[in-house]
């Protein structure tokens, strides 16, 4: 059995309740570091790389199931009977798939800027290029910086993108991820979460107010399959609502959890 690779932030108050994160598509545990820090302060906070993502294992097969089964498995060899759940867009919809198999792992959930349903392929010519860069010919992260200019216009989600390259021993780049498996996974990651029953856990829908990943249907969603939710909008923020108004973030999670 593989398990995740998984930072651990300690709460010096050792009864302090567990909150587990998970990243998004392309994202790693590292990108939750600064806010991990502060959540530390009143939960042991344990931030988790998806397979394929990170740290963690790389495995051929990928979908919601077994990513929630990953988090099952991790939580078993951490003896970690409850804890509070948070993902973010790939996370969000590992969180739901969670709570879809056993729900009683869970006294609460956040879920940030995604819904159960399926999404259109946005990332897919992106994953193609990563997949068929040929990192060899490359010396500097500047080079590979330029090739994604066109594809990515935006510098700080470009530099987020390249968290995932790194060098061997011998200084040769390498992503990090699983890129070919993400690709070969794409449709399964982008596919909707089905909600047999409704739902007696406690979920915060996050959203970003310039980000069109929850809309008004998806809110409906949500009332319908959930006993107790509420849906937060982040104002001033797109998509990866934590960087972009980390302060504001912080305060609606932590107002949820206590």
């Amino acid at each position: 059995m593989s398990l995740c690779h998984y930072d651990v932030y300690e709460c010096e108050n050792s009864s302090a309740p567990v909150l587990m994160i998970l990243h998004g598509l392309l994202g790693s545990s590292e990108n939750w570091r600064t806010l991990a820090k502060r959540f530390s302060e009143y939960y042991s906070v344990y931030c988790v790389d998806c397979r394929n993502h990170g740290k963690s294992f790389h495995d051929d097969e990928m979908n919601y199931q077994v990513m929630a089964q990953d988090v099952f498995e991790l939580m078993d060899h951490l003896n970690l009977e409850k804890v509070m759940i948070m993902g973010h867009s790939m996370g969000g919809k590992v969180v739901l798939s969670c709570l879809t198999i056993d729900e009683s792992r869970f006294s609460k959930a956040v879920v940030v800027d995604i819904a159960a349903r399926q999404y259109e392929y946005h990332h897919l010519s992106l994953l193609e290029q990563m997949n068929a860069l040929d990192l060899s010919s490359f010396t500097t992260r500047s080079d590979v910086d330029k090739v994604f200019m066109e594809a990515v216009s935006n510098k700080g989600i470009r530099s987020f993108l390249l968290k995932n390259l790194k060098r061997d021993s011998e200084g040769h780049f390498y992503w990090q991820c699983n890129v070919s498996a993400l690709l070969d996974s794409y449709p399964k990651i982008m596919g909707a979460i089905s909600f047999e029953k409704k739902s007696s856990c406690r979920v915060c829908f996050i959203k970003g107010e310039f980000s069109d990943y929850i809309n008004k249907e998806d809110e409906r969603f949500f009332s319908k399959n959930f006993d107790s939710m509420s849906c937060v909008e982040i104002y001033g923020a797109g998509h990866w609502v934590q960087a972009e108004q980390p302060d504001m973030f912080y305060k609606v999670v932590r107002e949820f959890c206590d």
